[in-house]
């Protein structure tokens, strides 16, 4: 490619490469100081009719999307030797190896402008329909002072109603680092899945670290992924406020519902305009109210009152009916309420059902095998239990 003459541009050198393509920078040969950036599908890829389309797709969303921080497509060739696209020329580096290479971390008064940046450029693109499907540093460049950001690559990404793009029930796109829970699990997947990516590259940018990179295998990475939250910023980078991190987390959020629904959300959130509730690492604040009020109250309350009625049946073995009324209810209750799958509230549960359970035993027993009058015949065979008789008589 290096020499080559395309719509007069001379490719220079190679700046980039991916797996479909690869992207060099090319000189004008008639405008003096005039630069692109062309990307090229490789040449084992010219015979794979369904890579080519994907290529004149990428083509047909770059040219709707004119924003400031977003790679402008100017021009699209094809011919007998390969496909191409004429991009503008940004001299920056992408932001996984200005991390790698050059700050090791942003501090928030760095990554807090260039998050906004990007947020407005994944705005845009959600407002024409399009979602990215493969968020993540390396598609996102940054010029040397780090003052401005630019969105390239939308390879994969959708167009809305696109359905020769539809994704396949159980198939995955996009790289596995950066993917939301209903992405590994193949569902159709909206703007609140690049929302999610946007917050695991903000939290690299504020750690300096993508949090799956020590595992090994996808399984690994998607379980992680689908049941377990990430750990909090501040155990990597101690200097994480606790309202980025409280954003982080509603980005991150595995219920996509949970989630801030737009960018714009995003935007006022990290500029202090909205208010962000504190969150737990599982998001419980994030439910109903009065959902959210059972879940952390009633538990408690039913291990108190089923304690105090297994203390008064100790006390006096006639209320054992008390402890037997109350136990079964608050098992029907709790079941029926508050048995919500909320992680951080699995060992109260387990703590409030043990105390149920033994409770409700306990009373039965003594329900059981009780003798009020100690005159050796159980209750449930003494006509006077409250006092001293024989079966079916009393003195």
């Amino acid at each position: 490619m290096i020499g080559r003459e395309i719509l007069n541009y001379r490719v220079e050198k190679m700046i980039g490469e991916g797996g479909m393509g690869a992207v060099y920078k090319a000189q004008h040969t008639k405008i003096p100081n005039r630069v692109a950036a062309i990307k090229v599908l490789k040449s084992n890829f010219l015979q794979n009719e369904n890579l080519k389309q994907r290529f004149r797709r990428e083509m047909e969303i770059m040219a709707d999307l004119t924003h400031e921080n977003i790679i402008k497509l100017e021009q699209f060739d094809e011919d007998d030797l390969g496909m191409y696209l004429i991009m503008e020329y940004f001299n920056g580096i992408e932001i996984d190896d200005y991390l790698k290479n050059h700050i090791g971390v942003f501090p928030e008064e760095k990554a807090i402008p260039l998050m906004i940046q990007i947020l407005k450029a994944f705005a845009f693109a959600h407002s024409k329909g399009i979602v990215h499907r493969d968020i993540k540093p390396a598609n996102i460049m940054i010029n040397q002072d780090a003052s401005k950001a630019k969105v390239l690559d939308f390879g994969i990404a959708k167009m809305k109603d696109d359905v020769s793009m539809k994704t396949k029930s159980g198939a995955q796109i996009g790289t596995v680092f950066y993917m939301s829970p209903e992405q590994v699990h193949g569902k159709e997947l909206d703007a609140r899945s690049d929302i999610y990516a946007l917050g695991v590259t903000f939290y690299q940018m504020l750690t300096g670290i993508n949090p799956y990179q020590d595992l090994n295998t996808e399984y690994e990475i998607y379980n992680k992924i689908t049941k377990e939250d990430l750990p909090d910023p501040r155990e990597i980078y101690p200097g994480v406020s606790e309202s980025m991190v409280n954003i982080l987390r509603i980005a991150l959020a595995k219920d996509p519902n949970h989630r801030f629904q737009t960018c714009d959300d995003f935007i006022l959130a990290i500029q202090g305009e909205i208010e962000v509730k504190p969150v737990s690492k599982t998001g419980i604040e994030d439910l109903d109210e009065p959902i959210k009020e059972n879940l952390e109250r009633t538990p408690l309350y039913i291990v108190i009152f089923t304690s105090v009625a297994s203390l008064i049946c100790l006390i006096n073995p006639d209320f054992y009916w008390f402890s037997m009324v109350f136990s079964g209810s608050g098992l029907i209750y709790f079941f029926t309420l508050v048995n919500k799958p909320v992680d951080s509230l699995k060992s109260l549960r387990i703590l409030t059902i043990s105390a149920l359970v033994i409770s409700l035993l306990f009373s039965m027993a003594l329900f059981w095998y009780s003798d009020t009058d100690n005159d050796g015949i159980f209750n449930r065979n003494d006509a006077c239990p409250d006092e001293y008789g024989i079966y079916q008589g009393c003195p």
